[in-house]
C-alpha cells in the first residue's frame, strides 16, 4: 500500500465520472481523500474493524457510497 517515501495518489475514470485519490495518514490512521468530478462533496475513508470483520466507512460516517468507492481503492492497490 504506502511506502516509506510517498502515499499514493491515484484517478479512477468510469461513466463519465472521475475520482481523485489520495492516501494520507492521520496520526496512525491512513486514510483516503476521494474527489469527485460530478460535484459530489468530497469524501474522507477509512477502514474499520468491528464485530461484523473489516468494512470501509466514511469520515464523518454515513455516506453510502464508502463501500463502493472502498471496493475501488482496494483493486486499484491489488493491480498496482
Amino acid at each position: 500500500m504506502s511506502n516509506l517515501f510517498s502515499l499514493e495518489n491515484f484517478e479512477w475514470h468510469q461513466e463519465g465520472v472521475t475520482l481523485r485519490i489520495r492516501e494520507t495518514e492521520v496520526g496512525e490512521e491512513r486514510v483516503f481523500h476521494v474527489v469527485f468530478s460530478d460535484q459530489r462533496k468530497p469524501l474522507v475513508l477509512t477502514r474499520m474493524k468491528s464485530f461484523a470483520g473489516t468494512m470501509w466507512t466514511s469520515i464523518p460516517a454515513g455516506r453510502k457510497e464508502a463501500n463502493d468507492i472502498g471496493a475501488i481503492i482496494e483493486a486499484h492497490f491489488k493491480e498496482g
